[in-house]
């Protein structure tokens, strides 16, 4: 069993991810059943190695160096490596007798942390697959190993640290029960301080986690945390936590399709996270299907804006997003490209093509909102597909492209007294509205 479900995780838990870094991007591929790890500008590729695996599961970088985990046979191997030319400093390889996977790793001044699964010997195993983490040093010795299990199969998913505590987000399944996401938090010696658990009555699963004051889980799920009505398929689900290891928050979305997770990335405000759905998310539809959200630390706000791949960076103001080439977007401007989006979806009922984007952008920082807006209003393919569209619905609407959000039903009645120019107008001169322009 251990086996046919470690054949699903390495279709799962593939990593194709981009680190950005002194203003070089250090991005993980895939091509012919091979991986490369390549060094980047812009403009230019700085220099490309080969890995010896085709799955690789986690990079991480730490003063001047690549960390980085894949599988290698029954075993996995963590290699470091310069980021000046690429070459490798070390590849060791680690395992037990039976098989192992490492799904994480993360790096601090005390050393790197790896967490995975094994139905082997890293500990004492307690039936299926158990939970193992290891504490490297920089040359690649082990400190110490430890194992958390049970007669049920347990995977340590994702690791993420703090100057005091890591925390270890894990996956566990029966055979006849869907898997549940569980947190367990430790001091650097790997002694437990306490857990807490992320599930539903169905599937639940872990995808990429972010801390800073407080933790944050992404994931997947096909069951219904709290009030939310799951589709039926995969919806998208983002957790808060305490330090404390209190579940705060747990904020789950998703349309009528399957939706995937990918990255979960963060600043001094706000929570960034890579998805994909072909549904209409946030008001807005993708054609590329590929979505990054933008969410406040409290979770009551999420915007999407759609984009053409799912390996994020950031860095300072500047969102990037590696596709068939790296993008840049200014995160000032983030509210302001998606609500050109959201206009497209909402009255044009179709995704927005990227010279449409960058026109209608540039119309906006030169002629400013308003006339933009107006202008979109103005526009042959809105007369020719709104011609007939209800009062109501056109408000709605309105609400949607620039308050992210319905109308209630007293501001509702209030509008329906006015010509459509005169509500496109007052909600672009509301408080409301410049406030999500100014600080979202």
């Amino acid at each position: 069993m251990f086996r046919f479900l470690v054949l699903i995780f390495s279709l799962y838990s593939l990593l194709f991810a981009l680190v950005f870094q002194d203003g070089y991007f250090y991005e993980i591929d895939s091509l012919n059943q091979k991986s490369y790890i390549q060094k980047m500008d812009l403009n230019k590729t700085i220099w490309q190695k080969e890995i010896d695996s085709p799955f690789v599961r986690d990079m991480k970088y730490y003063k001047n160096y690549l960390y980085i985990v894949y599988d290698f046979e029954d075993d996995f191997v963590l290699e470091k490596i310069d980021i000046k030319n690429g070459e490798s400093i070390f590849k060791k390889r680690f395992g037990s007798l039976g098989i192992d996977f490492a799904f994480s790793l993360a790096v601090d001044k005390d050393g790197i942390f790896i967490a995975g699964g094994s139905n082997g010997d890293f500990g004492k195993n307690m039936g299926e697959s158990d939970i193992f983490l290891l504490r490297v040093s920089f040359n690649g010795d082990i400190i110490w190993k430890r194992s958390f299990g049970s007669e049920f199969d347990k995977w340590g998913k994702k690791i993420v640290l703090n100057k005091e505590y890591l925390f270890l987000i894990c996956e566990n399944g029966k055979e006849s029960d869907p898997r549940d996401v569980f947190v367990i938090k430790l001091d650097k010696e790997a002694n437990e301080i306490s857990s807490s658990i992320i599930k539903t009555k169905k599937e639940d699963i872990v995808k990429d986690a972010f801390i800073d004051k407080e933790l944050y889980i992404l994931g997947e799920s096909w069951g219904s945390f709290e009030d939310y009505k799951n589709s039926g398929f995969s919806d998208i689900y983002l957790a808060r936590l305490s330090l404390e290891n209190e579940v705060k928050k747990i904020y789950e979305f998703g349309g009528s399709g399957a939706e995937e997770a990918f990255f979960l990335k963060g600043d001094r405000n706000y929570l960034y996270f890579s998805i994909k759905s072909f549904s209409i998310l946030g008001y807005s539809f993708s054609e590329s299907g590929f979505f990054v959200a933008r969410s406040d630390k409290n979770l009551s706000k999420i915007v999407f804006l759609p984009v053409n791949g799912k390996d994020i960076a950031i860095s300072k103001d500047t969102l990037y997003i590696a596709g068939k080439k790296i993008k840049e977007y200014n995160l000032k401007d983030f509210y302001k490209l998606s609500a050109i989006f959201r206009f497209y979806t909402q009255f044009f009922k179709r995704g927005a093509k990227e010279h449409e984007v960058l026109y209608w952008f540039d119309r906006i920082n030169k002629d400013g909102v308003k006339k933009a807006f107006f202008s979109l209003l103005n526009s042959k393919e809105f007369k020719e597909k709104n011609e007939d569209l209800p009062k109501e619905i056109f408000i709605k609407r309105l609400y949607k492209v620039f308050l992210n959000r319905e109308p209630k039903s007293k501001a509702l009645n209030f509008w329906m007294g006015f010509s459509e120019r005169r509500v496109l107008r007052g909600i672009l001169n509301s408080k409301e509205f410049k406030s999500l322009i100014e600080s979202f």
